[in-house]
């Protein structure tokens, strides 16, 4: 059976696929360090109303614990004349400007859709974030429209 339609989220921590069918939602992805995982969500659970979130990346802690110990590792080499000769201190630099970036990238916003239960339990999630950003509102209301229908027919 083929897909009404499909969005895919790509981030830092990895990408997902989000597939609408006329009686679920099925989300299949990776996640980085950890898994492949694919989950199915039938639409007769979900309500129709959808609530907007803004969440964050989680990835503050590793930004801050890069920066720092690539920029102690930077100046470590600082006894060693020249400074700039020596690999170890551009390796502990790009570290450091690498746990920077994570680091303020960790500050962004990302709008995000939820869909929750009739009992009110968190069961779906649409992210703003990857390749199909420009599609994410009209794949929020098909996927509203599409529960609704579930929900009338059962």
């Amino acid at each position: 059976m083929q897909p009404i339609d499909s969005y895919r989220e790509k981030a830092f921590y990895g990408c997902r696929l989000i597939e609408l069918f006329d009686d679920r939602v099925v989300v299949s992805g990776y996640q980085a360090f950890k898994h492949d995982f694919k989950l199915t969500v039938p639409l007769a659970t979900l309500e129709p109303t959808v609530s907007q979130l803004g969440i964050y990346e989680q990835i503050r802690l590793i930004g801050i614990v890069a920066f720092l110990g690539g920029g102690a590792g930077a100046f470590s080499w600082g006894s060693h004349h020249p400074i700039y000769a020596n690999p170890g201190f551009w390796v502990c630099g790009f570290f450091s400007v690498f746990g920077l970036y994570l680091l303020l990238r960790s500050f962004r916003r990302i709008e995000a859709a939820a869909f929750f239960t009739s009992a009110g339990i968190h069961r779906l999630t649409i992210l703003k974030h990857g390749p199909d950003v420009g599609r994410f509102q009209d794949f929020v209301e098909r996927v509203t429209f599409q529960i609704a229908l579930c929900r009338a027919a059962s």
